[in-house]
């Protein structure tokens, strides 16, 4: 966005007059710098089966250079249409540990940390990073120029999120109402709680916010069928099965349906995860009953859900899209 303000760059160049060496001429005339920062080019993304595959038939390497990425890429057809639906990963593996009170916490003072980002990109150019992204049916993600976007229980939140490909490994959260910054790093895979579990409780307590309820109305049927219906979101792979050498290709898939008044989220494909119970809490949106900071939010349209955003902690993470009909 420094290069952008500058007049290096422009957010609507395509990919091949930023990488001439992108090995597929016609999909990089229909990507642009945009769509790369908002994560809906189109391209494969990491998590698919055989790039997974691939990076375990290789020996462990401090960093991949680009021709690795480049020659992967090279005559694969697009995920989607450029501009449709965003590529966005899903994390799995996320525990919460043990709860811990935040009794002292670090504060700076907010006017001159502005300035300090100023100095370094202009702040229109942040207020457009932080936009959400609009899809090409005019659906609205949480998802601006490289930021996630979202609110825990009323809060807003912006920032992103690292991985370790199956867990969260680093946050940076930055709640601009409440000025207070979370910043989280974990140096392995294998914690009782990820980076973003462990922001979210640590969130929890600096904010001071209270458990949230799981008790709910019931929806009447109508309501119910508003929501219900199969979706189908981002590539879905397996710890276990990527560690047998065995990697399903094939995106994930969902049902909503409804059960005695309230709705469930049903895995169709891939492990055997157990019915996921969703506590309503008014304006499409849905908490989960076993993990209250989560949160399903419906896009509707004409009294029908067009897909719904998973926000982690509050923090945006997938779209998934409904399934037509």
């Amino acid at each position: 966005m420094r290069l952008v303000e500058e007049g290096e760059l422009r957010l609507d160049d395509d990919l091949t007059t930023l990488l001439p060496a992108f090995p597929n001429f016609e999909q990089g005339r229909r990507i642009s710098l945009r769509q790369l920062l908002n994560h809906t080019s189109g391209l494969n993304d990491y998590p698919a089966a055989d790039f997974v595959r691939l990076l375990h038939s290789e020996k462990p390497v401090a960093a991949l250079p680009a021709s690795f990425v480049l020659d992967y890429l090279d005559g694969r057809a697009l995920d989607a249409d450029p501009g449709f639906q965003p590529e966005l990963s899903v994390r799995r593996g996320r525990r919460a540990g043990g709860r811990r009170v935040v009794q002292h916490r670090a504060r700076s003072g907010s006017s001159a940390r502005r300035a300090g980002r100023a100095r370094f990109i202009p702040e229109a150019r942040i207020v457009e990073m932080q936009q959400p992204s609009i899809l090409a049916d005019r659906v609205a993600v949480d998802y601006g120029l490289g930021v996630r976007r979202g609110r825990l229980d009323g809060h807003s939140i912006w920032g992103h999120t690292g991985s370790f490909l199956l867990t969260y490994g680093a946050v940076l959260a930055h709640y601009p109402d409440d000025d207070v910054t979370i910043a989280v790093l974990v140096n392995t895979a294998n914690t009782a709680a990820d980076a973003l579990v462990i922001e979210g409780l640590v969130a929890r307590e600096v904010l001071g916010l209270p458990e949230s309820a799981a008790d709910t109305p019931k929806l009447s049927r109508e309501a119910s069928m508003m929501y219900a219906g199969e979706y189908i979101g981002d590539r879905y792979y397996d710890v276990q099965a990527i560690r047998g050498g065995n990697v399903p290709d094939a995106r994930e898939r969902f049902a909503i349906v409804e059960k005695s008044g309230h709705l469930e989220r049903i895995v169709l494909n891939g492990d055997e995860r157990p019915a996921l119970k969703l506590v309503y809490k008014g304006n499409h949106s849905f908490g989960r009953a076993d993990w209250p900071m989560d949160r399903f939010v419906f896009d509707v349209e004409a009294g029908r859900a067009r897909g719904y955003s998973e926000y982690y902690n509050g923090i945006f993470a997938p779209f998934n899209r409904r399934v037509e009909p």
